[in-house]
């Protein structure tokens, strides 16, 4: 059983690294192409709005990377821990609410691509942008709370 979940976590964790590099590669191409060419997508700056302009693209990309990053250093602290027989570690609390920390960043910058492109001055927040990250922070709490009672449970006799 050990093993068999062992080599589905890895498993997973590869899929995880196949789409968040997919997905890094093209935010990341996305961003150079606002920067340039094709002249639709590409940045129309304005001078009042130009700090703005750059957080939403440099956030965007550096919270894709981030989230997929935690995600990953959470799969493979479950890998080690059912390696040392436990199956819920503590140090991986942290990660779950950075995930929903930087996924709320990447929807709300992912939200207001248009303040960058057009330089339009309404800012948008969508449903997507922030019920994604309260999903995950609801997951935070519960892994919280069964991390707490797994090491409750093995300080009972």
């Amino acid at each position: 059983m050990k093993k068999r979940l062992q080599k589905s976590l890895t498993g997973i964790c590869l899929f995880i690294i196949l789409i968040g590099s997919a997905s890094v590669l093209v935010t990341v191409d996305q961003t150079f192409g606002y920067f340039g060419e094709p002249v639709e997508q590409a940045i129309s700056w304005s001078e009042d709005i130009m700090a703005l302009q750059m957080a939403i693209v440099i956030l965007r990309c550096v919270s894709l990377m981030a989230f997929f990053g935690c995600l990953l250093l959470f799969i493979i602290n479950f890998v080690h821990s059912i390696k040392a027989g436990q199956l819920f570690p503590r140090k991986s609390i942290p990660l779950l609410f950075v995930c929903a920390a930087v996924s709320f960043i990447y929807f709300l910058c992912n939200d207001n691509l248009h303040i960058v492109t057009s330089a339009e001055r309404n800012f948008v927040i969508t449903m997507e942008s922030v019920i994604v990250p309260l999903v995950i922070l609801v997951f935070a709490f519960m892994y919280k709370a069964a991390v707490q009672v797994s090491e409750e449970n093995s300080l009972t006799i």
